[in-house]
């Protein structure tokens, strides 16, 4: 039993050896919604399906008949009820019944920031066919205006605050669909106003102060009792000998419990 238990002690002091002195190895890491437009702000932009209004120009036709109105539903790094797979969508009604038509399918990262920026664009493909020819797809644009503020997400569908141009190429199959929104103009721009903030800001300055006042009310007292140099430091030793007792924590995990024994000791 003494051997398998030492052995197990030696596993374990390896396994911690590998986990203080060596990285960890992590696996490749998956698409990330946004990947493709780093910087810019997409937050509003993934966090609901957007809807917006088309007319009988950008309307595709139901049982042969272009209707007057149709909605486009829109939804970045999501899917969309009602339609297969689609991730841009467009419903028409006809004799009390809705019709739906893919115009794009899901993709886990459609964005591409612009080569000249500011601004970036998504792409989706791959659609239902249009007169059975070619598969419909989508390019959205966002150009930037920073008056032009989409609000943060307070149901699962909410309609755009602005009005896109819509330009359909039936030829092409191909929806070109351009919007104005603040997140596309500058890195550090956000599509909404911050109006509080976050815990970890909280956090960080309740730390910062309480530090600052720890440090000052502390000296101030030291020096009323008459003390000088280090002395004026509240609690100088504990602070002085902290980075000794740190670094001592540090080479015990790593030695795995093991004490440091001079090689000159010679065992009786």
């Amino acid at each position: 039993m003494a051997t398998i238990n030492n052995n197990n002690i030696r596993l374990l002091c390896t396994l911690a050896l590998v986990l203080c002195c060596l990285p960890v190895l992590q696996a490749a890491p998956a698409q990330i919604c946004g990947a493709g437009a780093l910087g810019y702000d997409l937050t509003n932009l993934t966090s609901r399906v957007w809807t917006f209004e088309g007319n009988n120009s950008t309307c595709l036709p139901v049982n042969g008949t272009v209707p007057a109105t149709c909605t486009f539903y829109m939804g970045l790094c999501q899917k969309i009820a009602n339609c297969s797979n689609a991730s841009v969508c467009q419903s028409s009604k006809s004799n009390l019944s809705s019709s739906y038509f893919n115009l794009g399918n899901y993709t886990e990262d459609p964005f591409h920031s612009y080569a000249v920026p500011p601004g970036f664009n998504t792409t989706f493909r791959l659609g239902e066919l249009f007169n059975k020819s070619c598969p419909l797809k989508t390019h959205i644009f966002f150009e930037c205006n920073s008056n032009s503020i989409w609000p943060s997400k307070t149901a699962a569908e909410g309609k755009v605050p602005v009005n896109p141009a819509i330009k359909f190429v039936k030829e092409q199959c191909l929806y070109n669909i351009t919007f104005e929104y603040a997140g596309a103009c500058v890195i550090i721009l956000p599509s909404e106003n911050v109006t509080q903030l976050s815990g970890g800001t909280v956090l960080l300055i309740i730390f910062t102060v309480t530090l600052i006042v720890y440090f000052t009310f502390g000296a101030m007292l030291n020096i009323a009792r008459g003390r000088h140099g280090k002395d004026v430091i509240p609690h100088a030793d504990f602070w002085m000998t902290l980075p000794v007792y740190v670094a001592d924590g540090i080479l015990f995990t790593c030695r795995c419990g093991k004490l440091e024994t001079s090689s000159d000791y010679n065992q009786i």
